[in-house]
């Protein structure tokens, strides 16, 4: 055995070893399952069970080359070598595809908070200047100009009440500068 094939089994070994890993982080991602729809939950479900099926075939491809690498059975022939291919591609564009979705999804979630004071309840404008009270209406006239139902609350303060909570908290201290 030569230093060229003593190191080609060993990057196929670590090769093996990473991919057992990442079946088994997989698991996580099918832990974020819950935080989507139903709808897209079904269809994400499918490609990480196919992505997941790719990686076990993965590793297994890696196991078959290193036994053959390794105690030089020429067994592996030219479909082998071209399923490999074909698979990893497979595999690479549906990673593609679940990346592309969670990020579209997390998006929507992020893209659906609203920043709402914790006092009042006033909701600050899209993309406006927190600080400046015109930029803040009632949550009938954020609904009634945005017509939308689906909504997630986050919560802060408007000028106004942090300025009204300022001056209660002063009175309560017994600081009468305020």
């Amino acid at each position: 055995m030569n230093v060229t094939h003593i190191f080609g089994s060993f990057l196929i070994f670590f090769g093996m070893v990473v991919m057992f890993f990442s079946i088994l982080k997989t698991r996580e991602l099918f832990g974020f399952l819950k935080f989507l729809k139903s709808d897209d939950k079904s269809m994400i479900s499918r490609f990480l069970i196919f992505h997941r099926i790719l990686m076990i075939f993965f590793f297994f491809g890696y196991l078959v080359v290193l036994i053959s690498y390794v105690f030089k059975f020429a067994i592996i022939n030219e479909l082998f070598v071209s399923l490999i291919f074909f698979f990893g591609a497979v595999f690479v564009y549906i990673s593609m595809i679940i990346q592309a979705r969670f990020m579209g999804k997390i998006e929507v979630t992020i893209g659906g908070m609203l920043p709402i004071c914790c006092v009042c309840k006033k909701i600050r404008k899209d993309d406006t200047d927190p600080n400046n009270p015109e930029n803040w209406e009632s949550v009938e006239e954020f609904i009634a100009s945005k017509g939308e139902s689906d909504l997630k609350f986050s919560h802060g303060m408007c000028p106004d009440c942090f300025n009204g909570q300022k001056k209660t908290i002063a009175k309560m201290r017994g600081d009468q500068n305020v």
